[in-house]
């Protein structure tokens, strides 16, 4: 059967979002889309820039990442070297970029051990790069978060507008605290190109699994190109105390919750003495939330299957290849074979909301680019040249699927130059 693509609530005609320019031939779109970085570079915000090194030397305006905060005026930028850097507590714009590294599973060499993020006001941006921190705390916030190439133990974000992590490795360890990987309650969450895992219990611990990714009080959850599993229960050998039960995957509490391209796979249950095994996890726990699946593949237990909407060729969008200057970065969109299909490049984060669409317009929206029909695979890959960008600009991009039933949106992706 013919795949299609609709809204998550069929309402009637549905009507496109912002018209973009003309169609483009093929072989002038990747020099359009560099075109479109630079003029979104004419406005970006100018800055200052603060070098942070815990070792000192010459060049160095500080050691201590919380005093380079609280030097920094909005819109500067922290660079920070190899380190350490205990604490950091964000509330006002700023960028964060610590030094690249080759494979985000193996980690970054710029680090925090806890970093919080509050008190952002509608319109202000905080965008975290290349960096480790052991935990990250967004409170309330009405601005937009960027983390991008994040090594953590746990995130936890409460009441927060904008949310947006991409490239991300969070998965729970031993030594961490019974904790869900990834937890929100009242916000808005972004979750792109990542692997998120629950906390596997040690033998002998009599402990269960902790689940993966827990959202909860209405809150909207995109996962795209995500792989998420449940923390497995501990082992009992001894048959002094049952094994644990296996974590869920995904645990979701009057929310809405999409899952584009991605993986669930419920923790295991651990094994008891005489052959005896726990019960696994979920995969999929909801209570009360509407849940949109997509090409996904799920692994274990869906709870309240009448609540989870699958359909294939769901707009979703992600984001690869280079992120400096002279290279290139490559857009990838996903939609079903035969749909109209649009991108739109912006330079601000925004939540603007359509009619009768679900997903809000994820930025401004500078510049649209009309790509076709889509192909039968219903993939394309848009080569974006980076021009010469200062280190921490912002490009954000999100695309459309348009049928017979009306247009949805995907997910947004979100450049950060280094």
């Amino acid at each position: 059967m013919k795949r299609r693509v609709v809204p998550v609530r069929e309402r009637g005609p549905v009507p496109s979002p912002p018209p973009p320019t003309a169609p483009f031939p093929k072989a002038m779109r990747p020099r359009l889309l560099a075109f479109s970085a630079c003029l979104l570079s004419a406005s970006a915000f100018a800055q200052n820039v603060i070098v942070l090194d815990d070792d000192g030397g010459p060049g160095v305006d500080y050691t201590n990442l919380q005093d380079a905060i609280d030097a920094a005026q909005p819109y500067d930028r922290i660079d920070a070297r190899t380190g350490s850097y205990g604490y950091g507590v964000i509330t006002k714009p700023l960028t964060i970029m610590g030094q690249p590294f080759a494979n985000h599973h193996f980690g970054p060499v710029s680090r925090t051990a806890q970093l919080t993020i509050a008190g952002l006001q509608a319109g202000e941006t905080v965008v975290v790069a290349d960096f480790e921190a052991d935990t990250i705390l967004v409170e309330p916030n009405q601005g937009a978060i960027v983390l991008d190439r994040i090594v953590s133990v746990d995130i936890h974000i409460d009441q927060a507008r904008d949310v947006r992590i991409r490239d991300a490795s969070v998965i729970q360890w031993p030594w961490s605290q019974p904790s869900p990987a990834i937890e929100a309650n009242d916000s808005f969450v972004q979750l792109v190109g990542s692997v998120v895992q629950g906390k596997d219990q040690s033998s002998g611990s009599q402990l269960n699994g902790t689940d993966a990714i827990v959202v909860q009080g209405n809150s909207t959850l995109l996962l795209a190109d995500v792989q998420v599993t449940g923390g497995k229960g501990s082992d009992e050998p001894g048959c002094a105390a049952s094994p644990g039960f296996g974590g869920n995957a995904l645990r979701c509490t009057n929310s809405t919750v999409r899952v584009l391209r991605s993986s669930l796979t419920s923790g295991e249950g651990g094994a008891g003495c005489g052959g005896t095994v726990a019960s696994d996890g979920f995969a999929i726990r909801n209570i009360a939330s509407s849940i949109l699946t997509s090409d996904s593949t799920i692994t274990g237990v869906v709870s309240n299957p009448a609540l989870v909407q699958d359909i294939g060729g769901f707009p979703m969008m992600n984001l690869t290849g280079g992120s400096q200057p002279g290279e290139t970065a490559d857009f990838e969109v996903f939609v079903a074979g035969g749909i109209s299909t649009r991108l739109f490049i912006g330079r601000r984060p925004t939540m603007t909301p359509l009619p009768l669409i679900d997903l809000p317009l994820l930025h401004s929206a500078e510049r649209g680019l009309s790509l076709g029909v889509s192909p039968p695979s219903g993939q394309r890959t848009l080569p974006f040249l980076i021009p010469g960008l200062q280190p921490g600009t912002l490009v954000f991009a999100q695309a459309s699927g348009t049928n017979g039933a009306g247009t949805a949106l995907s997910n947004s992706v979100t450049l950060v130059v280094r």
